[in-house]
Order: C-alpha cells, then sequence, then structure tokens
C-alpha cells in the first residue's frame, strides 16, 4: 500500500479538498469516541489535539501523490460459541481518507441504486437498524406468518474484492480508482502475533476487511442482486450488511425461497446457516411467536432488546469495572486519568449511552428499569469499594485516584499538551 502516482481527477480533486477532510474527519471521530476500545479512543485524541496540522498535512500528501495507508493491525475479538471476529484497526489519517472516499462514492449517482433498495439497510445513509424492525413489523401487519432468520456465515472475508472494486471504480476517475485499490488492500503489521487466527483474516484477493468503512458498501455492492431477487412473490427479504430475514405467509413459501437465497450465495461463493441444520446459528417459525433480528425480539406489538443483548451491557459494565478495580491498588496507574474514577466514569456512561442509543425505539420500558437496576447495583457495589479505597490513601494518592490534577510536578495530563508532546499518528 505504497504512495499513489501524481494524481488529477474530478473525483479525486473533490475528496482531497480541506473541506472535504474535515467531513471526513468529523465521522471518524464520532465514531472513535464511540468506540469501546480506551486505543482507539487515545488515538482519536491525540490526533484531534492537532488536527488543523494533521489535515493540512493528510491533504498535501494527496495533492503530491506521497500519501500511504501502511499496515493496519488485526484483532481477533473473542466470541462466546463462536469463532473469533476479525477487525482491523487503521491508523487515523487512513481512516480520513478512507471515508472521504466512501463520501465521494455514495455522492455518485452510479452507485446510488446500491444504496437506495428499499429491504437493504446496513451501512445505508440515513438508515439504521430501527428501520429494519420497523420494516419487520409492516411485514407482519401486511400478513406475514413464517420467518427465517439467518446470516451470511464469514461474509465480510468472503466478498470478491475485485468483484466490487470494478463496481465501484466505474465512476471514478483513475486516480480515485487507484487510491480505492490502495485503500482495500490489507496488510497487517502484526500478522506474526496472530498466529493461528491470521487465517480469519482476508486475503489479497478475496475478503474485505471488517472495521473498513468502505466494507459495508462493497458488501451491499455485491448482495444488490440478492436484494433485488429475494423480494417479491410474497416473500420480503430484510438485509442489515450479513444478516437477513426472510418473511412470508406460509412454512413451504419461506423454506423455498431461503433455499434460492443459498443458491444465489453459492454462486458468490458465501453460504448461509441453515436453520434446519444449525438451529443454533439460525431460526425459523411462525411470527405467532416472538423471534430475534438484530438484537431485537420481534413480535405484533412489541419489540425489545433480546436476553442476550442486555446480558451484553450488564457483562460490559461489570467488565469496565471490574478492570478498574484491579487498578485501585496502585494509584500511579491512574495518573493521567487513565483509570481513575473520571475515566471509569466515563467509559460506562459512554457505553451505557450507545446502548441506549441503539435501542432507543424499542417499547419495553420494563426491561430497561430492570437492567437499570441491575447496573446500578454493580456501581453501588464499585463505588463502595472505592470509597473503601479513597479513605485509606493519601492526599496524593487520592487526587490520582479520582483523576483531579495535581499542582505540582508534570502530571502527563498536562504534559499532554505540551511542548514534549508526542506527534499523532497518521
Amino acid at each position: 500500500m505504497g504512495p499513489s502516482t501524481r494524481p488529477r481527477g474530478q473525483n479525486y480533486d473533490e475528496l482531497r479538498r480541506e473541506g472535504s477532510l474535515w467531513t471526513a474527519w468529523s465521522a471518524v471521530r464520532e465514531a472513535g469516541l464511540a468506540s469501546p476500545s480506551p486505543q482507539t479512543q487515545r488515538a482519536i485524541k491525540a490526533f484531534e489535539r492537532l488536527d488543523v496540522r494533521n489535515i493540512r498535512r493528510i491533504r498535501d500528501q494527496l495533492r503530491e501523490g506521497t500519501f500511504a495507508f501502511g499496515k493496519a493491525r488485526g484483532h481477533a475479538i473473542p466470541r462466546p460459541g463462536k469463532r473469533p471476529r476479525p477487525i482491523v484497526v487503521s491508523s487515523i489519517a487512513s481512516r480520513v481518507v478512507q471515508r472521504a472516499l466512501l463520501d465521494e462514492l455514495q455522492r455518485l449517482p452510479q452507485i446510488k441504486k446500491y444504496l437506495e433498495h428499499p429491504t437493504s439497510f446496513g451501512g445505508v445513509p440515513k438508515r439504521s437498524r430501527e428501520h429494519a424492525i420497523a420494516a419487520a413489523l409492516a411485514a407482519l401487519d401486511s400478513g406475514a406468518v413464517y420467518f427465517v432468520r439467518s446470516d451470511i456465515r464469514d461474509f465480510f472475508t468472503r466478498i470478491p474484492r475485485a468483484a466490487a472494486l470494478t463496481v465501484l471504480t466505474e465512476g471514478l476517475d483513475p486516480a480515485a480508482s487507484r487510491l480505492l485499490e490502495q485503500a482495500t488492500a490489507l496488510e497487517l503489521d502484526n500478522a506474526r502475533e496472530l498466529g493461528d487466527d491470521l487465517n480469519l483474516f482476508p486475503t489479497q484477493e478475496v475478503g474485505v476487511a471488517q472495521g473498513l468503512c468502505l466494507s459495508p458498501l462493497m458488501g451491499n455492492v455485491l448482495l444488490h442482486k440478492f436484494d433485488e431477487t429475494m423480494n417479491g412473490r410474497g416473500i420480503t427479504c430484510l438485509r442489515y450488511i450479513d444478516d437477513f430475514l426472510l418473511l412470508g405467509t406460509s412454512p413451504r413459501n419461506v423454506l423455498r425461497a431461503f433455499d434460492g437465497a443459498l443458491t444465489l450465495l453459492g454462486e458468490l461463493g458465501m453460504d448461509a446457516y441453515d436453520p434446519r441444520s444449525a438451529p443454533g446459528k439460525a431460526e425459523d417459525g411462525f411470527t405467532n411467536r416472538p423471534f430475534d433480528f438484530l438484537g431485537c425480539s420481534i413480535q405484533r406489538g412489541l419489540v425489545q432488546p433480546t436476553a442476550r443483548a442486555r446480558a451484553h451491557a450488564l457483562g460490559r459494565v461489570r467488565e469496565i469495572l471490574t478492570a478498574a478495580e484491579k487498578n485501585l491498588a496502585t494509584p500511579e496507574r491512574a495518573r493521567g486519568s487513565r483509570a481513575s474514577l473520571e475515566k471509569v466514569l466515563f467509559d460506562v456512561g459512554n457505553f451505557l449511552r450507545g446502548w441506549r442509543d441503539s435501542f432507543n425505539f424499542c417499547q419495553a420500558h420494563h426491561v430497561f428499569n430492570d437492567l437499570d437496576r441491575a447496573i446500578d447495583g454493580e456501581v453501588d457495589r464499585f463505588l463502595l469499594r472505592f470509597g473503601k479505597r479513597l479513605r485509606a490513601s493519601s492526599n496524593r494518592d487520592r487526587r490520582l485516584l479520582l483523576g483531579l490534577p495535581l499542582l505540582a510536578g508534570k502530571p502527563e495530563s498536562w504534559t499532554a499538551r505540551g511542548a514534549s508532546e508526542p506527534a499523532a499518528p497518521t
């Protein structure tokens, strides 16, 4: 993923404008600050402290044809009962340029048809999980009595990258096309560290990086025919990236449609979990009972977070508090607010706001009340133990644990703004 040749072209000129890069940075910043990853949040804040200089550097490198995406880092995220999820994390500068490319692609008339299919929701501007759930409820109201819910196995790692790029580059000038190829090529700087998990990640020829903002668009391009073919003749097929829900008026029709979906996916080198052979990974049944889709339990007149989604929320809060409690014995680790009460409360609040916003369309208030009570219990237990540790601490240690700066010396939280600050990652 070396530097591009010196570019000239309408698309390239648009995406490398300073205004375009600031718009892209705004989207990257918002997503990064909402990330549960402390490393991502730190990288975002480091870039932000020098954002004017960083954006102008990217602008100049794009203008001169010297911008290089560099290598990314792969993370195999554990999942209960499933293979780890392969997430790829690029530098902040790379993410800004990738987002600028996405913005430019989404602006093109020839690409919009891939973003406007009425039953595709993931990776589509101004559509969300809420819209997909609303479409499912509308299908129930229209008489759907049977469903199949499934997801495409190892979706991102099996997208034929060259085929997706062929479609996307039709609307781009040569310079922007080259930049798009470089932006979607994958090189990992920690390939050796990943060991056997390296096989989970896409290769140069097949697959796109999960965690790359361009990847959902590439998936939607490849599955456009799937979306068009699977809807009609009494069948509704709702798709959110790799998750899809089939709804129809009889078990026979819906299962026949699902077999057709498997055929279409097979033509792309993909497959999906079959509820008849993998009931733990896919589901089918009559719609007169609740069924799960996109983390929601759905039935006529009621949508609520699934038991698994609620357990995840409580487990994540517990995980943050437990990790913080381990740091209480060493106040020095709280220096710079990395493990202080201020940072702990920020992390818990940041997660809860994101989780609440993703389910704010659900009507089951009693479920949220029960979850709030469980979270209150976790927070109360943490604060009780924190208070005991605080009372046993010196004045200096108390300040560190609370995240309050000391006036004597040069705490990291102060020097981060000073001349000794390292350059932001590019």
